[in-house]
């Protein structure tokens, strides 16, 4: 049996939406047919069993430490299984880079039964989210439109590739107020990273500023449930296409180098602060 593709969602910086994101992600991709286990990968501050409302006596660091299996510390809601954040202080604290190979080892070997492994990492660029970036096969990073999310976005990704170049790794543009927004955030990315890098990431799409996230966050269910025919949820579908079909070609990290005409427009010269 084929071992579960690994799929992180990373960001530079706090407050971009990526465990919302995670979180729809994970349920979009059940929805295609394929066994998700979502994992809170955020040792100290993880809160996606209150995004999807369960709650857990065991999970992650019941499992981190090898006090009980995966199958005992999963969380079944809607078709993904969710490995869920219990917080525990010394834990947190104490996570090495060896702590952390081992447990990406052993939950590669115990997510044998799934299909994909979603990771909502803690944001920023500790040396355990880039070890745990190098050891996913597909890397989501989530940028809003704000300088300060390009600053941090483009830290991160200089820090992942700089251990290794081919690393699979991809934009996410969320709350973005349209498509053109979008590219604008994409396009600076990747001016950024080609000049000093040498390097740019692939690009998976981006998801619109939409009330209906927030009120699908405040009954805490997923876009299917709350707003099924938001733009939104929509978006979200197409990105889980496109991350089950793996096309790495446009997924990965490229050292190909950018068109030399960038299409820049007044409407989006000013990035949001």
């Amino acid at each position: 049996m084929a071992k579960a593709k690994f799929v992180s969602l990373l960001s530079g910086k706090g407050g971009v939406g990526k465990s919302v994101l995670a979180f729809n992600l994970a349920d979009q991709m059940a929805g295609l047919g394929y066994r998700v286990l979502l994992v809170d990968a955020d040792f100290s501050l993880g809160s996606l069993h209150v995004l999807a409302n369960v709650a857990v006596q065991h999970g992650l660091n019941e499992y981190a430490t090898g006090a009980q299996t995966l199958t005992e510390c999963v969380t079944p809601i809607r078709g993904v299984d969710i490995l869920a954040a219990t917080w525990n202080h010394d834990l947190a604290e104490s996570r090495s880079i060896e702590h952390t190979a081992r447990f990406i080892e052993r939950l590669r070997n115990d997510s044998i039964v799934y299909d994909y492994v979603v990771l909502d990492h803690g944001s920023g660029r500790s040396n355990q989210v880039v070890l745990m970036a190098h050891g996913s096969d597909l890397n989501l990073l989530v940028l809003v439109p704000e300088l300060t999310s390009l600053a941090d976005g483009y830290g991160l990704f200089k820090q992942i590739v700089a251990a290794n170049r081919a690393v699979a790794c991809s934009l996410l543009v969320n709350r973005s107020h349209g498509e053109e927004e979008a590219e604008f955030i994409r396009t600076r990315m990747n001016e950024m990273t080609q000049r000093f890098l040498r390097v740019v990431p692939g690009y998976v799409g981006f998801v619109h500023e939409d009330g209906a996230v927030r009120h699908a966050v405040a009954s805490q269910q997923t876009l299917a449930i709350a707003a099924p025919e938001s733009s939104a949820c929509r978006q979200l579908g197409r990105i889980a296409q496109a991350v089950t079909t793996f096309d790495l070609k446009n997924l990965s990290a490229s050292p190909e180098a950018l068109p030399t005409q960038i299409n820049k427009t007044s409407a989006t010269a000013d990035i949001r602060g």
